[in-house]
């Protein structure tokens, strides 16, 4: 049987699994690059290393509190569009980590990358 040259193939689907594909790469840079970084990001905000390693609490919180509540959002909210946001709010905060001063905002930060991996993973 050979094909009908009148049906094209989309390359919706090619595209798709491509975004899922840098859905996942961008997750596990946003998990791998918190140890290396460390202490670079107390060198920065002026901290010691014992007082900034409460990061990686504070991003186990937002993924946990994303891996709970997230589901629902993915209820309300069409995925492919949640996911994309996700994946350029994960984009912007792994950007702005290595610039911030600030502990206080670092948390938030840290925070927020939490929430984000979260939401990538139920996604």
């Amino acid at each position: 049987m050979t094909p009908d040259p009148a049906q094209k193939s989309h390359p919706m689907p090619y595209l798709r699994s491509g975004g899922y594909f840098l859905a996942f790469l961008i997750l596990g840079a946003s998990r791998g690059i918190l140890g290396p970084a460390l202490p670079e990001l107390a060198y920065n905000t002026g901290v010691p290393l014992t007082a900034i390693s409460y990061l990686f609490s504070i991003n186990a919180i937002g993924n946990i509190a994303s891996d709970l509540f997230g589901a629902r959002l993915y209820d309300l909210i069409p995925g492919h569009r949640l996911l994309l946001g996700t994946l350029l709010l994960a984009g912007c905060v792994l950007f702005a980590t290595p610039f911030i001063s600030s502990l206080a905002v670092l948390i938030a930060l840290i925070l927020l990358s939490g929430i984000c991996q979260g939401l990538i993973e139920t996604g």
